[in-house]
């Protein structure tokens, strides 16, 4: 049985999320109308704090949506190892709403307040979590005034869910209906299902609001993950924050106001999911909905609570946020599915609600994996653009726009005895050098057509395609140019309009009329769930022959369809979410080495570089190899789901042979185009 939690590199890996690790964003954007509030304490004192919801420049969530840039020896231009890039948002309390530390009720303690700084600088205590009853886990779940309230079944003193705490329907003027079923199967975890269902009488669009289950009572240290690109174990510890932040002279109060992990789904986050977990038990907890047909995504944030009053102590919470409007006369239903389980048991298994509902809408996985490693082939960098070569170009004697693509097919060719026998092509056409913040390009492929001299020699690279796998990194399919490198501000794509999207559609016909046999789709990003369906359904139903690979790594439902690109440095452990929801899927990873280079403390060697190849393979990654180190003879990506999962909780792999043409449409498709 495979571990609960990943061993390899486990301490090294967790991230200790900290004031000085998260980045603060907005405070002002933090609008009291926008912030769910807490119930009021049973004292009846009133409540003082707040829970902060996460936003970003232009209110979207902070994941980058341009594509990687390829160098070797050299990360992404993008920072993606910073906080924003893996969809962490990190976000303070309004200001004058941070209790103390000790929860008494007033202000946050000010930079010009001396003495309310210092008395909140002391320590709090840890957190008191009560052993659980030996023998299989069991809870008591309870709706009672709109609240939801987990009790152990053995020990009703023992509290893992307080919904006291926090108003579990806030942010909205509409009053849904609630009712709660319990789940008592010790084999899929215990816990309870919150049907919500919301109804708009006004003539007006109302906001759906946010779902907060609050009181969580865990540990001072809990276990999380990190799906923005991967599924990578974070650690939240409040002792290491507190003590983080009176070294470095800052009120405890507000330093535990950041230990959140935050992001958007299908944005930035995998599935609309969240798992905490201490040494007592894991709970998970997920919401299930028709995303297309709702045509809305989930903001889901996992924090520390805010002290108040009579709140019973410490707590946590998870927040799933609807970014949506609900329409005059219309109704919505959503199911909160959460799940409790014992340590020993996989943390996989208090997702199983979500993967089933999953299933039930989009079936299994429709793209065939191809398991076997790349070769990037980088032809251009923004650092040497110059007058005399405009485009950007890597080496002067490969340069296309001088000598056609004959050099660079020799070089190709030459490459192959490294061991690879696919490879992808970044920036064939160049870069842009008068406007790089537009790389890479949107019309990475029609621009072959600028110059004569590349256009020439065209059928040089269909030729390679016919000898080996060929793939080509196209920009991003969210907007269009109409020519190379102007002045004038690329156009948003209208996935509606068929004049506007044959932009798109010319860039990948031209990809196939050079045999390629992958696509990678840049900035294939979009908050609306049917937006990006369509999309995809109307790529592949345009180009059946073609592998399509999406970039950034896509959400669970565009992955369902097509493969994903991540990065070393967002993931170093397996997907274990993407191997639990789509078995037998396609994702490519791309070898930066940064991770191995700080591991090593120097610059790495040919064959250490090869044998990340191999350990990356072995996770269920397809590696792409960015620094022409040799392939190890017979590497091919593991099955992740064979690899990595309990055999009780594996599936299997791949689309089935007889998968039928309504496999992954949603039961209630909107109608038309978004």
């Amino acid at each position: 049985m495979a571990a609960p939690w990943p061993a390899r590199g486990q301490d090294q890996s967790r991230r200790a999320i900290s004031a000085a690790a998260l980045v603060v964003i907005l405070c002002a954007a933090l609008l009291p109308s926008l912030t769910p509030t807490l119930a009021q304490p049973s004292d009846g004192s009133a409540a003082n704090g707040t829970i902060p919801v996460p936003t970003s420049a232009g209110g979207k969530d902070v994941r980058r949506p341009q594509p990687l840039f390829l160098t070797p020896d050299k990360p992404a231009d993008n920072d993606q190892g910073s906080p924003e890039s893996r969809g962490l948002i990190a976000v303070p309390r309004q200001a004058g709403k941070a209790p103390t530390p000790s929860g008494a009720s007033g202000s946050a303690a000010g930079p010009g307040n001396a003495a309310a700084v210092a008395a909140s600088q002391a320590l709090p205590p840890p957190a008191e979590t009560p052993a659980l009853p030996p023998g299989p886990l069991a809870v008591t779940c309870a709706l009672a005034e709109g609240l939801v309230r987990v009790t152990h079944a053995a020990n009703p003193q023992i509290v893992l869910l307080d919904g006291s705490v926090v108003q579990l329907v806030s942010q909205t003027p509409l009053v849904p209906t609630l009712q709660l079923s319990t789940e008592t199967a010790p084999g899929t975890g215990v816990g309870f299902d919150l049907h919500v269902t919301f109804a708009n009488p006004t003539d007006k669009p109302q906001p759906l609001g946010s779902l907060t289950l609050g009181g969580i009572r865990m540990a001072d240290t809990v276990r999380t993950f990190d799906f923005a690109a991967g599924s990578e174990p974070v650690t939240l510890d409040r002792q290491i924050t507190a003590r983080a932040a009176v070294q470095r002279d800052r009120p405890i109060s507000a330093a535990l106001s950041e230990l959140q992990l935050a992001g958007s789904w299908p944005r930035s986050l995998y599935s609309p999911v969240a798992v905490l977990a201490d040494d007592r038990l894991t709970m998970g907890a997920s919401i299930l909905y028709p995303g297309a047909s709702h045509r809305h995504g989930v903001t889901v944030i996992v924090g520390d609570g805010p002290r108040i009053d009579g709140d019973g102590g410490p707590w946590w919470y998870v927040q799933f946020r609807l970014d949506g409007m609900l329409a005059p006369g219309r109704n919505q239903h959503y199911t909160l599915a959460v799940r409790f389980a014992p340590p020993d048991a996989h943390w996989l298994t208090t997702l199983l609600p979500y993967r089933e509902y999953f299933r039930s809408l989009y079936g299994p996985v429709q793209h065939r994996r191809d398991p076997r490693p790349v070769l990037a082939t980088v032809m251009a960098d923004s650092r040497t653009a110059s007058p005399g070569n405009p485009r950007a170009f890597l080496d002067a004697k490969l340069r296309p726009d001088l000598h056609g693509f004959g050099p660079w097919i020799r070089e190709i060719t030459s490459r192959r005895s490294l061991g690879f026998a696919r490879t992808m092509l970044w920036a064939p056409s160049g870069l842009y050098s008068r406007h790089p913040e537009r790389n890479y390009p949107a019309n990475t492929l029609t621009g072959l057509d600028d110059l004569p001299v590349m256009r020439q020699s065209l059928p040089l690279l269909s030729d390679l395609g016919r000898s080996m796998s060929v793939g080509y990194f196209l920009g991003s399919v969210m907007r269009a140019e109409r020519g190379w490198d102007r002045a004038v501000e690329p156009e948003r794509v209208d996935w509606s309009s068929d004049e506007s999207r044959s932009l798109v559609l010319n860039e990948i016909a031209a990809a196939a009329q050079l045999n390629a046999s992958d696509v990678a789709l840049a900035g294939l990003v979009a908050d609306d769930p049917a937006a990006l369906m369509l999309m995809v359904r109307l790529i592949r139903d345009r180009f059946p022959t073609l592998r399509f690979i999406a970039e950034p790594m896509p959400a669970d439902l565009v992955h369902n369809l097509i493969g994903g690109i991540t990065s070393d440095q967002e993931v170093d452990h397996p997907h274990l979410l993407a191997d639990f929801i789509n078995p037998g899927h396609e994702t490519w990873v791309i070898l930066y080495n940064k991770r191995l280079i700080t591991r090593l403390g120097r610059k790495p060697t040919p064959s250490e570089r090869s044998s990340e190849q191999t350990r990356y393979a072995e996770l269920g990654f397809v590696p792409v190899e960015l620094n022409l180190a040799p392939l190890p003879p017979g590497t091919l990506a593991a099955d992740g789901a064979q690899m990595n999962l309990p055999t009780q909780l594996a599936m299997p792999s791949g689309p089935a042979a007889d998968t039928p043409a309504t496999a992954g449409v949603d039961p209630s498709p909107p109608a038309g185009p978004p």
